[in-house]
């Protein structure tokens, strides 16, 4: 089982990886629809652009990386203290 402390580490650098996909989304989302309408079309499903593509593509899976990261450490965390569960 992982201790605290290492849990956090992972939780810490999933939290990372993800704010930079992230990053990188938004800045080829903005680079191809523009500051404004790039707040709406990071919610369309399919993009013409490659780019932008291969970026949510990375930001989904860093997404779905950290959301099993930070349940795995509540998991554990519940296994250790049972009544925070």
């Amino acid at each position: 089982m992982m201790n605290f402390q290492s849990v956090a580490l992972a939780v810490e650098a999933e939290t990372s990886a993800w704010r930079a996909a992230e990053a990188t989304f938004e800045k080829h989302l903005e680079r191809v629809y523009g500051k404004r309408d790039a707040a709406i079309a990071r919610y369309q499903l399919h993009h013409e652009d490659e780019a932008v593509r291969e970026a949510r593509e990375a930001f989904v899976r860093a997404s779905d990386t950290w959301r099993n990261a930070v349940r795995t450490a509540r998991q554990g965390l519940v296994a250790r203290n049972p009544s925070h569960g």
